[in-house]
């Protein structure tokens, strides 16, 4: 609160932006100063929640907070109404640089406020399909990295279902699939039968056209990479899997592999018949989440290598296969194969300074 009786809204605002810009541009070669002025980000961000009484003042309490019907943050009060006073289209883009890399440093709590405000001003403001979806992604990363599973779940069977504005995504939805998804409960272990059940609705859960059509090819990379997150996050959460034989060797960069033997109908049937009676242990339930987190993964490796010409996803495509790469090395610490993971994060950095020197 005390930042916002100094600086005000729009200040608070502007200095959220500035701290931000000064992150991305000026301490490039700086990590640790530049996570401070991303922290420092996003807690002017979050002084500009303060402004409203209804607005919860715990991070936490940011996973459930419902979001306005109205455009306005602050009853009465127009924040984007004047361009000068505070520019709209750098404040969305300095709110998804301060949400992303807070939630790739693993500062979920940290991350959560600054995820609601990126996604009221996408879906209210700006009415950006893009935007909202990338917002929705990261909280889903967000939910995963505090083991909120239920939300993470319930979070990605909306955005799979339809459209991701408040006003269409009810037409659009699929309620079977996001009522069994929506039964999953952090608490009760991966053999219970609600969990089974909704295992397999959200692995059964495919974007649905609609969406296709609206997201380009980044957003739909990033929908993958989420999705395989998703899966090998619950997966190790049961802890350390034992190796099995039917997961691929990570010896070789992952653009040059094949494509896994298990298909979709092989994973779906095993969650089926895991519903269908009882299990004594959740390993075989995270053999499959891995294996279908790996499968996804090496798709969207094969893919971004096929990509050529001047898509704009062409230009991240370094940093999209370096995440991939580092997805692959989750996966291989949930089996316990610490020097594939130590492979497969090579190979990621060798990406990443490729992208960097083109």
């Amino acid at each position: 609160g005390r930042l916002l009786r100094v600086c005000g809204v729009w200040g608070c605002l502007l200095g959220g932006i500035l701290a931000a810009k000064m992150a991305r541009y000026v301490c490039q070669g700086q990590l640790d100063v530049g996570m401070e002025y991303t922290l420092m980000s996003a807690t002017l961000f979050k002084s500009v929640l303060l402004a409203s009484c209804m607005n919860p003042q715990g991070d936490m309490e940011y996973v459930s907070h419902a979001f306005p019907d109205t455009v306005e943050l602050v009853p009465g009060l127009e924040l984007l109404s004047d361009r000068f006073r505070c520019p709209a289209l750098p404040l969305l883009a300095s709110l998804g640089q301060v949400a992303g890399e807070l939630v790739q440093r693993k500062h979920a709590v940290r991350s959560l406020p600054v995820l609601w405000l990126y996604q009221h001003f996408a879906q209210t403001a700006h009415r950006s399909t893009r935007h909202t979806a990338l917002a929705k992604l990261l909280k889903v990363q967000c939910l995963c990295q505090l083991s909120l599973f239920a939300e993470a779940c319930q979070l990605w069977a909306e955005l799979t279902a339809g459209p991701v504005h408040s006003t269409a995504s009810a037409a659009c939805g699929r309620p079977l699939s996001h009522g069994a998804v929506s039964k999953f409960s952090n608490s009760a272990s991966l053999t219970d039968p609600k969990n089974l059940r909704a295992l397999r609705a959200l692995m059964d859960c495919c974007v649905s056209p609609q969406p296709v059509a609206q997201y380009d090819k980044e957003v739909l990379s990033h929908l993958s990479l989420t999705q395989a997150q998703l899966y090998t996050s619950i997966a190790s959460s049961q802890g350390t899997v034992p190796s099995t034989s039917f997961l691929v060797s990570h010896s070789q960069h992952p653009s040059v592999q094949k494509k896994h033997s298990a298909c979709h109908s092989t994973v779906s049937s095993t969650i089926s018949v895991s519903s269908s009676c009882s299990v004594k242990t959740p390993a075989p339930i995270a053999i499959v989440l891995l294996s279908q987190s790996e499968t996804i993964l090496l798709n969207l490796c094969q893919c971004l290598e096929e990509e050529e010409g001047d898509d704009p996803v062409i230009k991240s495509k370094g940093v999209l296969q370096a995440r991939a790469c580092l997805g692959l090395a989750d996966v291989a610490l949930a089996l316990g194969h610490s020097r594939s993971a130590w492979q497969l994060c090579l190979a990621a950095l060798r990406r990443l300074q490729g992208y960097a020197c083109v």
